[in-house]
């Protein structure tokens, strides 16, 4: 869901040409095992040394045609009617 909402506003800001949207890449992912390989090595060394290695970017880039991507990773969302939802029951239709 988020990766929808980042790539909508990429493109109505029109910061670029075109924007690949998260349900390609997965589907590149799930097709072509270099592709899931590489990128797997990617996340594993940017959660380990939080830093983008530029080499493994550049063939992200070039397998998966694209000049730059954005890896959005949400650690925590907040839902400000869940607590309340909780506390008082019901379906999630009430503000109050």
């Amino acid at each position: 869901m988020i990766d929808q909402i980042i790539a909508n506003e990429l493109v109505n800001r029109k910061w670029f040409d075109d924007v690949v949207a998260a349900d390609a890449l997965n589907r590149q992912l799930q097709s072509n095992a270099d592709f899931r390989n590489l990128v797997i090595d990617y996340k594993a060394k940017l959660k380990t040394v939080n830093f983008s290695d530029p080499e493994i970017s550049k063939k992200i880039g070039e397998m998966a045609k694209i000049d730059a991507f954005l890896v959005v990773n949400v650690d925590y969302w907040n839902i400000p009617w869940k607590t309340r939802i909780d506390r008082q029951g019901g379906d999630g239709n009430q503000y109050g």
